[in-house]
Parts: structure tokens; C-alpha cells; sequence
């Protein structure tokens, strides 16, 4: 069963540069817990660069009070490199492949570098068996 076939389709994009406070705004305007960041390529296609979370803007920005935070951009407190899927990928595959990383999101791939869906899991990751 492909991975594809159960994401969430309605994804938010925001480009690297934007400020830490202009995508904070942008999680409560559309309602949602995370921004992925992406460049345009293709005309309307984008190109994924990493996922932030309104939990990384506290714990990473609020938390820690970064003297310099009114120059930070979303793209600077990134907590990991992104992980991506093809969205043909299994589901299983994906999940178990999250589980290993400590994620709860995931993007899926329409092709080799574009944006498809996002892939949340219900609950937070489980650690992998060591």
C-alpha cells in the first residue's frame, strides 16, 4: 500500500527566508503545526528544503532566547536534515523508516526533488528497538 495514498494533500509552503516570526504567523493563519520550507522550481512545482514546527520556533527560538532572534530565519533553526519519501513508497516501509529517524512528519515526493504530501503520524514516534 503506497504511502501516497494517505497524506495529507493541503500543505503549507513558505520560502527559506522567511522570519521566524513572519512563520509563526503563518502556522496560525492556516491553522497548522508546521511549515515546509521550499524553493520554486518548474514554475509551480516546489522543491522541499526542510520542515519546521511550531514546537522547534519554542523550544529552539522562546526557550532559548537567541540574542540575535529578530535576524533568525525559519531555514536557521532547522533541528535535522529532511528526510523525504517517494509517495509510491510503502506505507509501512515509511512509518517504520520514521520510527527509526524519531519523526512524526514526513514529506512525500512526487517526483525526484517536488513537493507532494505530508505524512503525519498519529502520536509521537516511537525509539527504535536498539
Amino acid at each position: 500500500m503506497s504511502i501516497g495514498k494517505y497524506c495529507n494533500r493541503d500543505v503549507v509552503t513558505a520560502p527559506p527566508g522567511i522570519s521566524i516570526y513572519a512563520a509563526a504567523r503563518m502556522m496560525n493563519q492556516y491553522h497548522v503545526g508546521d511549515l515546509v520550507l521550499a524553493e520554486h522550481v518548474d514554475g509551480e512545482r516546489c522543491r522541499p528544503i526542510g520542515l519546521i514546527t511550531d514546537r522547534d520556533l519554542a523550544l529552539r527560538i522562546i526557550a532559548r532566547n537567541p540574542p540575535d532572534q529578530e535576524d533568525l530565519q525559519a531555514v536557521d533553526v532547522l533541528p535535522r536534515p529532511l528526510i523525504t519519501a517517494n509517495q509510491n513508497e510503502d506505507l509501512f516501509d515509511v512509518f517504520l523508516n520514521m520510527r527509526r529517524a524519531n519523526i512524526r512528519r514526513h514529506i512525500a515526493r512526487t517526483g525526484k526533488h517536488h513537493l507532494g504530501h505530508l505524512v503525519i503520524m498519529a502520536g509521537p514516534a516511537p525509539a527504535p528497538d536498539t
